[in-house]
């Protein structure tokens, strides 16, 4: 069962890349020699245009948005500025299917001081999503989403998978902004039972503020039924991801999350705040570095069952991640990733750090 979710999750994952390729080989020979080009001068973009003109044909819908706001970012002339964003505008309004998808592989998973427990040894994870977007009138979309997540580790104890589903209208809007409300269903397994169902609601919106700059939030309401009845409860998630596109492949952002856990036992309630940033930067050979710190904080309403102390943890995150941008698998770039967190909490039990190292393909970065 676990093997077969598995490779289910990894074919969704490459679905969205294998259905985006063009077949025809001049197309290819194109894209290449002009990711050669950006490799070593990524502010050509002249080039990016080009480039973003192909995944354009292609469908290769998140590269071409992509390369498109770094090609704005890099002052094109005023003809080509106003060919970008009516290929922006043009890319919002054709997405009737979306795809994606995400693929690691991990020598050493979560190797964990806290409670004792250690996620070692080898894991797979996959993520990918299928989403349509049914035209009902000029700007108006009904939304119909699936969602997978798994992770298998060496052991059935840490192994967790989540399918989610969406639908609702959405409302396009200038550019490729959006605004979306959307009834969800969901259900997690973890350990190799399941641990939760839970149906909501998510109102999303993107908006742009000139070629550069985005703002990318969502709020989500979820009902929780759990395998364990004193984690039946609900709880309430807002997010918001400020973007800016730069000059010569540079990207920032600045992104916030909070969420309000509130459940039938005390100690099972929580407040949780994250915070942090993130900057890639492309650099000769086909090389993109993306660096993201961050900090967050979790405090629980009741006292923590083990040891009936008040539970307050303090989180400190940094990731990594290096992309050869120029070397492609239906569409994705290889990775190499780590994650370190360090864990400070008010029960000295909870104190640790949790390392990953993580291998994979990516579409984005």
């Amino acid at each position: 069962m676990r093997a077969l979710s598995l490779i289910a999750l990894a074919l969704l994952a490459f679905a969205g890349a294998a259905a985006a390729q063009n077949t025809g080989q001049d197309a290819g020979r194109s894209a290449s020699e002009l990711r050669a080009r950006l490799a070593d001068a990524p502010g050509d973009a002249e080039a990016r245009l080009d480039l973003a003109r192909i995944y354009f044909e292609e469908h290769e819908d998140r590269a071409a948005e992509f390369n498109l706001r770094q090609a704005l970012a890099d002052r094109l002339s005023p003809d080509s500025a106003a060919e970008a964003r009516d290929l922006l505008a043009a890319l919002q309004r054709r997405r009737l299917w979306i795809l994606t998808g995400d693929f690691s592989v991990a020598p050493s998973v979560r190797a964990s001081e806290v409670s004792g427990a250690a996620k070692s040894g080898l894991g797979i994870s996959a993520s990918g999503s299928v989403e349509r977007r049914q035209p009902i009138g000029e700007s108006l979309r009904l939304s119909l989403e699936a969602q997978a997540y798994g992770a298998d580790y060496e052991g059935i104890a840490f192994d967790e998978y989540v399918v989610t589903g969406f639908a609702g209208p959405m409302l396009l809007q200038r550019g490729d902004d959006l605004v979306s409300l959307r009834g969800l269903v969901q259900r997690q397994w973890y350990g190799g039972a399941r641990n939760f169902d839970a149906v909501g609601v998510e109102l999303a919106g993107r908006r742009s503020f000139g070629d550069r700059v985005r703002l990318v939030s969502a709020l989500t309401v979820r009902d929780i039924d759990h395998r364990f009845d004193v984690r039946d409860g609900w709880d309430a998630a807002l997010g918001a991801d400020l973007q800016r596109f730069g000059p010569s492949g540079r990207f920032e952002r600045l992104f916030a999350f909070t969420r309000r856990r509130q459940a039938e036992a005390s100690s099972q309630a929580y407040w949780f705040v994250r915070a942090g940033a993130g900057a890639y930067r492309e650099f000769p050979y086909g090389v993109g570095l993306y660096l993201e710190p961050s900090a967050a904080v979790q405090a629980f309403d009741g006292a923590d069952p083990p040891t009936g102390l008040e539970r307050t943890d303090w989180l400190l995150t940094g990731r990594a991640r290096i992309i050869k941008r120029d070397w492609r698998l239906f569409g994705s770039a290889p990775f190499l990733a780590l994650e370190v967190t360090r864990r400070e909490s008010s029960v000295d039990l909870y104190d640790g750090t949790d390392t990953a190292i993580r291998a994979g393909f990516t579409r984005t970065f």
